[in-house]
């Protein structure tokens, strides 16, 4: 009996964590859109024409797909300028989903980033130059 008392508190348990995780998810995508409210949206590609440089365009929407498998939030409406934690919610990230979006970068551009080079990067406008020099770099080498 004991241990079927044990096994409801621990179920009831899990469904409330579950049930608060579910929650601060939906909080995160309606912030997120209440932030990019009223922007066209745009395909990654569009993106990355409109808002870069020819050889930074094509890194720009590749990184915008990737990041797009890592946050609740939905980016058509994403701008270079956005707060990748304040606008795009991107804290809601636990720090093994962090180190799978930054494995997924290494790995698609086939680089190395040593975290101090991501620190200050607060921004997608900052983030696709570091990329792209890092895959210039990697070109040249």
């Amino acid at each position: 009996m004991a241990a079927l008392a044990t096994t409801v508190i621990v179920l009831l348990f899990v469904a409330a964590v579950a049930w608060l995780s579910y929650q601060q998810v939906e909080l995160d995508r309606r912030r997120g859109r209440k932030h990019m409210e009223g922007r066209g949206a745009l395909t990654p590609n569009e993106f990355g024409a409109g808002f870069f440089t020819e050889p930074e365009a094509g890194i720009a929407a590749r990184l915008r797909e990737l990041l797009a498998q890592e946050t609740v939030v939905e980016l058509e409406q994403l701008r270079p300028a956005d707060h990748l934690v304040d606008d795009l919610r991107i804290e809601a990230l636990d720090s093994l989903a962090l180190c799978g979006f930054i494995v997924a970068l290494e790995k698609e551009f086939r680089i190395d980033l040593a975290r101090e080079e991501l620190t200050g990067v607060y921004t997608f406008q900052a983030l696709v130059p570091l990329i792209a020099g890092k895959v210039t770099a990697q070109r040249g080498a």
